[in-house]
């Protein structure tokens, strides 16, 4: 995480961690938009967790590309998705 722990800055640490489809795929972890319309806000201390694909009720904005926080726990309108983060040096 970064210093400030925003989502923005949180955002650009992902610049050099290519591979887990955040930055390939959005150009802001703010709320804003990533590939085909999906949502993308990147996670922080207080929800440090991904979801991915988005909720059944999100409408246009689910799909492959969508990400948001998480707390961690358990929703019964969500899906779920394996990521596979990578070290440094990899």
């Amino acid at each position: 995480m970064a210093e400030t722990d925003s989502e923005s800055d949180n955002y650009k640490l992902t610049i050099s961690s290519k591979g887990d489809a955040l930055y390939e795929t959005s150009s802001v972890g703010t709320g804003g938009i990533a590939w085909y319309s999906d949502y993308s806000y990147m996670p922080k201390v207080d929800n440090p967790w991904f979801r991915r694909g988005g909720n059944y009720n999100h409408s246009t904005v689910s799909g492959p590309f969508y990400f948001t926080i998480s707390s961690g726990g358990a929703l019964n309108y969500s899906g779920f998705r394996a990521v596979l983060t990578v070290g440094e040096g990899l």
